[in-house]
């Protein structure tokens, strides 16, 4: 994997309750944050839950920000 990209796995849980979230629905959220360039999100077989969304990213040039950066930034939202 190159040094601008993260990989994550974004489970939006809630005292044990679980809601869909649309892969697209998470990219665009993924996608308005000002460092990434670039993301893609697929949905990955969960036990529990049947499926979860992983999410990939591209950081923009000379960006620093975290995967527990971009989980904040997506739970704002």
């Amino acid at each position: 994997m190159c040094m601008a990209c993260i990989s994550l796995q974004y489970y939006m849980r809630s005292d044990c309750l679980m809601w869909q979230v649309p892969p697209a629905e998470l990219e665009a959220v993924l996608l308005s944050h000002p460092d990434v360039a670039d993301a893609g999100v697929v949905g990955i077989p969960d036990p529990s839950a049947g499926e979860m969304p992983a999410a990939w990213v591209v950081r923009r040039p000379s960006a620093t920000v975290t995967e527990h950066q971009l989980r904040q930034f997506v739970d704002g939202q």
